[in-house]
Formats: structure tokens, C-alpha cells, sequence
């Protein structure tokens, strides 16, 4: 888990820019609130690293919460969207 979590972290694209740092905590709740009224399971990549030091019970609990990230992303941000495409590229 820890080394997929890493990979994601660390992708760099073609023009060497880093596409998780948007994934990287959740949307500020006061700049964002129609996120959190659009999104019911937020999720991010540091919660993800805080549920493996805690440690998850699955495998699989690990992936859902990955794909959240960026099915979230993806449900709430245009199809043509900076963050949107990060999202497809990353999951």
C-alpha cells in the first residue's frame, strides 16, 4: 500500500509536473463548500497515508479509498478540467 501510495504521490507527467498535489488533502470547506455538498465520501491522499499508519483492514478498503479520490475528482470537476484529467491519469 505504501509503495502504490508513493507511486501515485510521485507521478510526474511528460513536462515533469507533479499531478497529486491537488489529491494531496481535501478542498478547503469555506473556498469549496459546494464540494461537500456534491461529494459524500471526501478523500484525499494524506488520509490515506494517515489510514495506513493506522492501519487498514484490507486491501481493498485501501483501494476503494484510493479510487475515491479520484472518482470524486472527476464527478465534480468539467471533463476539461486541469484536475479532471490528473484524476483519469492517476487512477
Amino acid at each position: 500500500m505504501r509503495d502504490i501510495l508513493a507511486r501515485v504521490a510521485n507521478y510526474k507527467d511528460s513536462d515533469g509536473e507533479l499531478l497529486s498535489e491537488v489529491f494531496e488533502e481535501l478542498p478547503d470547506k469555506t473556498e469549496y463548500p459546494e464540494y461537500y455538498e456534491v461529494i459524500a465520501h471526501p478523500m484525499a491522499l494524506n488520509l490515506v497515508k494517515s489510514r495506513i499508519a493506522a492501519g487498514y483492514r484490507s486491501f481493498d478498503a485501501f483501494d476503494y479509498d484510493m479510487l475515491w479520490i479520484f472518482n470524486n475528482a472527476t464527478f465534480f470537476n468539467e471533463s476539461d478540467s486541469q484536475i479532471y484529467q490528473d484524476a483519469v491519469t492517476l487512477e
